[in-house]
């Protein structure tokens, strides 16, 4: 099971929010990184015009391939 993270970014006064996982390296993901991640500060890309849809640009944190699943919050990300 790969560890999941949720988040969440507020835009002017709406809220918005995602999920992302880590790849371990090999076998489980020890509990002293999990406890750094709560409350952590990620940089988030969205959409100016569709504020919904977002994108994490770090390919690894800490070392652990960030793992984001190309679904309707990416789609379309850079307006035409």
């Amino acid at each position: 099971m790969l560890p999941t993270f949720a988040f969440s970014y507020k835009i002017d006064s709406d809220f918005y929010s995602g999920r992302f996982s880590l790849m371990p390296h090999g076998a489980e993901v020890p509990d002293e990184f999990l406890q750094r991640q709560i409350g952590r500060k990620l940089q988030i890309h969205y959409n100016p015009h569709r504020p919904e849809q977002w994108f994490i640009h770090d390919e690894t944190i800490e070392g652990y391939k960030v793992q984001q699943k190309i679904g309707v919050h990416i789609t379309n990300f850079y307006p035409a």
